[in-house]
């Protein structure tokens, strides 16, 4: 399993919503995008849940010699 590829993909998701965010104005949807606060903190302990997790999970599936 690799690991880094959680950490990307959850970096990925946080960007792509910010993106989103900026162009909802395409849509008819007006929202004030110099208010935007990305908690990086946050991004980053959901990260490392979702590594532990993971780690988790496939360490319950493993036999110990």
């Amino acid at each position: 399993m690799n690991f880094s590829c959680i950490l990307i993909k959850t970096l990925i998701q946080s960007a792509r919503a910010v993106d989103a965010i900026k162009n909802t104005s395409q849509f008819g949807i007006n929202v004030d995008t110099s208010t935007i606060d990305v908690d990086f903190a946050r991004i980053m302990r959901d990260m490392r849940a979702a590594r532990g997790a993971t780690r988790k999970g496939l360490g319950s599936g493993w036999k110990t010699r």
